[in-house]
C-alpha cells in the first residue's frame, strides 16, 4: 500500500535542450526559451553528483524529526542551494537490512535532474513515522506546526541560501498545504499534486457512503509501515538516522527480528542486534513509540458519520483537510502549481483547490490523463509516449522552481495558467 501513494516525484525526469553550434564551431549562448513543456538558455544541468547524510531536526516540544539531506557536488562552488523539500509518512528512504542497499530520493530521475541543476533536497519524516520520534494522528494540526519548524531548520542551515520550495503528491501534497499555511518565512512555493480540496467528501464518506474498503486498505499499508515491518521481498524498514555502533553500516541500527514474524518489536527488550554491539536503542523505541501510541486512521474516520464529527484529538475531519488551510495559504500568497489526473479521485478537488486560490496566489494547474500516480495506460489509449509525458512534467516542475525560489524571469507566471489534456485525440490544451 505504501507504493500505492509514492510522491510524484519519482515519476518525473527532465528533458535536456542541447544548445546550437556557431560558426566557426564555437558552441553558441543556448536560445532562452521558456514555455509549457520547452525550455532552455535559463539554466542548466551543472552537478554532477550529490553528497547525502542524515540529521535529527528538533522539534519545540523534544521530538525529533528524522530527515535526509542532499546537496550538489562536482559542479560550480557553491556552499548555499535553494531547497526543495518532500514530508512525508510515507518514509523518506528505506533499507534492506540484508543486503544494506538503501531505496531514496536518488532512484528518481526528477530528484537527480533537480540536483544537477543546483537545488538541495530534503526528504523528512513525520513524527510518529519512519525513524522519527512521537507519536501520530494522521492529519492533526501538530504535522503543521512540525513542519513549519521544518522549514525554520532547513532555512537556517549553511548549505540553504534561505528560499525552501515543497513538493510530492497525495498525502505530500496535504502536507504541503498544511505547512504553507503555518506561513514559514523561508517557503516560498508549493507544488501539491492529486489533492482534493476537502477530504470528507472525497475519501472518507463520498456520496454519503463510507469508503471502508479503501480505508482499511491504506490503514493497513501504514500500519507495517510506521512499525518498519520486513519481509524479504516485501514491505523494507525506514532507513535509521544515527550509526550508533559507529561502523558505517545502518543496517545493523535496525534490530533483528528474531522470530521472523516481519515484527522486531514482539521479541521483548533488550532487542537484538545483528553485531551484538551496546547501543541506546533509538531507532527501537522510535518505532515502539509509534507501535503503542499512533491512530489507525481507518478506525477513527469511518466512524465520522457527519462531516462535523470529532477526532480522536477534537478536531473534525472536515477540519483537517486542505480546506482547512485555504485561509491561511490565502493570506500568505505563496505561489502554488497544483497538478491532478483526469483518473484520479480527486480530479474534481485538485480545480476546486485551484479556483478557491486563484485570486490571491500565484496560481497554475496542470490535469493529465493519469491516475493518482499520474501514471496507468491511459497514456498509451490517448496515443502518448509515457517516458516523453513525464519527461514534460518535469520541464513544468524546473520552470515552475526556477522562477520561485531562484528568481528567474522565465515567464511562466505571465502564461495562461491552465493546462488541460483534451481526451479522444484533443491534445493539450493551455488556456486562462
Amino acid at each position: 500500500m505504501r507504493r500505492y501513494v509514492l510522491p510524484l516525484t519519482v515519476l518525473f525526469c527532465i528533458a535536456s535542450v542541447a544548445p546550437g553550434v556557431a560558426e566557426n564551431d564555437r558552441p553558441a549562448p543556448p536560445q532562452k526559451v521558456s514555455k509549457p513543456f520547452v525550455y532552455s538558455g535559463y539554466t542548466a544541468p551543472e552537478y554532477k553528483g550529490s553528497k547525502v547524510f542524515s540529521a535529527y531536526v528538533p522539534m519545540s516540544d523534544g521530538e525529533k524529526l528524522a530527515a535526509d539531506i542532499y546537496v550538489p557536488t562536482e559542479g560550480p562552488a557553491r556552499s548555499a542551494f535553494p531547497v526543495i523539500l518532500s514530508y512525508t509518512p510515507y518514509q523518506r528512504s528505506e533499507i534492506d537490512p540484508a543486503s544494506g542497499e538503501v531505496h531514496d530520493l536518488r532512484r528518481s530521475g526528477m530528484s537527480q535532474a533537480l540536483l544537477a541543476h543546483g537545488y538541495a533536497l530534503v526528504c523528512a519524516d513525520m513524527r510518529g513515522t519512519g525513524a522519527s520520534t512521537g507519536w501520530l494522528m494522521d492529519f492533526m494540526p501538530q504535522i503543521w506546526s512540525d513542519g513549519k519548524e521544518l522549514v525554520d531548520w532547513i532555512a537556517a542551515q549553511p548549505w540553504c541560501d534561505g528560499n525552501v520550495g515543497m513538493r510530492g503528491g497525495s498525502y505530500l501534497g496535504w502536507s504541503q498545504t498544511a505547512v504553507a499555511s503555518q506561513k514559514p518565512a523561508a517557503l516560498k512555493c508549493i507544488a501539491p499534486a492529486v489533492i482534493p480540496l476537502e477530504g470528507y467528501t472525497c475519501e472518507v464518506y463520498p456520496g454519503g457512503i463510507c469508503l471502508l474498503g479503501f480505508l482499511n486498505l491504506w490503514s493497513g499499508g501504514m500500519y507495517g509501515s510506521v512499525r518498519n515491518y520486513y519481509s524479504p521481498g516485501g514491505p523494507l524498514p525506514t532507513k535509521p538516522v544515527v550509526d550508533e555502533d559507529g561502523d558505517d553500516d545502518l543496517a545493523d541500527e535496525i534490530p533483528v527480528d528474531v522470530n521472523g514474524s516481519g515484527n522486531f518489536l514482539d521479541d521483548g527488550f533488550p532487542p537484538t542486534y545483528r553485531d551484538g554491539a551496546e547501543r541506546e536503542h533509538i531507532y527501537y523505541k522510535a518505532t515502539l513509540t509509534h507501535h503503542k501510541k499512533d491512530y489507525d486512521y481507518a478506525s477513527w474516520a469511518a466512524k465520522g458519520l457527519f462531516i462535523d464529527s470529532a477526532s480522536p484529538l477534537g478536531m473534525s475531519t472536515y477540519g483537517l483537510g486542505p480546506n482547512a488551510h485555504v485561509r491561511a495559504i490565502r493570506e500568505s500568497g505563496i505561489p502554488i502549481y497544483n497538478v491532478g489526473g483526469w483518473f484520479d479521485g480527486f480530479a474534481r478537488g485538485s480545480f476546486e483547490l485551484y479556483c478557491t486560490l486563484k485570486e490571491t496566489n500565484p496560481s497554475k494547474i496542470l490535469i493529465a490523463p493519469g491516475y493518482h500516480s499520474l501514471g496507468g495506460p491511459f497514456w498509451e489509449f490517448c496515443g502518448e509516449e509515457p517516458k516523453k509525458a513525464m519527461e514534460m512534467f518535469g520541464v513544468e516542475q524546473l520552470r515552475f522552481y526556477d522562477r520561485y525560489l531562484k528568481g528567474i524571469e522565465n515567464g511562466i507566471d505571465l502564461e495562461p495558467p491552465i493546462m488541460i489534456y483534451v481526451m479522444h485525440g484533443g491534445g493539450w490544451r493551455i488556456e486562462h
